[in-house]
């Protein structure tokens, strides 16, 4: 019986460790997800693009933001962003960024069209002795003004 016993004690051991760390993912294994996206291409080199990203209550201090941009399923622009700006939204905060585009060698034409876009990055956040990041990724369609034509034959 004591043997029985014992099992019995590292069985409920083994769940409640499991029960403690199962529900909270490790910042590297987290999606913060991205609350607005929108991607404008006004001129034929000039593009913006603009996201928000929600903040965790208990986040670390925020030092930075890294992004990468895809248009129609290929690679458009990348960036790192060393002072985004925080603000207070109902219900928590949030990462707000707004980064210029620049191109040369893609062709462009006026008007508007839905583009499907996929913007990932992360914030970048905790000290310098113990850095850390907080993933963010999204996938979407979103209507630009303006738009990039992304062929093979002009890269």
């Amino acid at each position: 019986m004591p043997g029985v016993l014992r099992s019995l004690g590292a069985l409920a051991a083994l769940a409640l460790a499991a029960c403690t760390t199962q529900g909270r993912p490790k910042p590297e294994e987290a999606n913060l997800g991205v609350s607005a996206l929108s991607v404008d291409f006004p001129k034929a080199d000039e593009g913006l693009l603009e996201f928000s990203v929600p903040l965790p209550e208990k986040a670390p201090p925020l030092r930075g933001v890294s992004w990468e941009l895809w248009v129609r399923g290929r690679r458009f622009a990348t960036g790192l962003e060393g002072s985004p700006v925080v603000v207070d939204v109902p219900g928590g905060r949030q990462v707000q960024l707004s980064a210029p585009l620049v191109f040369r060698h893609v062709g462009w034409r006026e008007g508007s069209a839905w583009l499907e876009v996929r913007l990932s990055g992360e914030l970048l956040v905790g000290d310098e002795g113990a850095p850390a990041g907080l993933p963010f990724h999204v996938q979407r369609e979103v209507l630009a003004h303006g738009v990039p034509e992304l062929d093979e034959a002009r890269e």
